[in-house]
């Protein structure tokens, strides 16, 4: 052990990562223009039904309500990518 070094996993603040949801372009323009502190979307997603929300910033809920409506992104990518 005299040359090991420690190892350091990064710590994540889930606070701080924005959550894909699949939405259609028309809810998504509307979610946009109602809260853009809220719902935002990068240069990667324009031409996909998504909007990515900050969970730092978003009502836990409203957050709820986007759940109950639909999957998250990321759950309808493990689930077989819709299938």
């Amino acid at each position: 052990m005299e040359n090991s070094w420690p190892v350091c996993l990064p710590i994540v603040r889930l606070s701080r990562v924005p959550l894909p949801f699949r939405v259609d372009f028309e809810d998504r323009a509307e979610l946009l223009a109602a809260d853009p502190d809220v719902y935002y979307v990068t240069d990667h997603y324009l031409n996909y039904t998504t909007v990515l929300v900050r969970l730092s910033r978003i009502a836990p809920d409203i957050l709820r309500g986007l759940i109950a409506g639909g999957a998250p992104f990321g759950v309808w990518l493990f689930k077989g990518c819709g299938s």
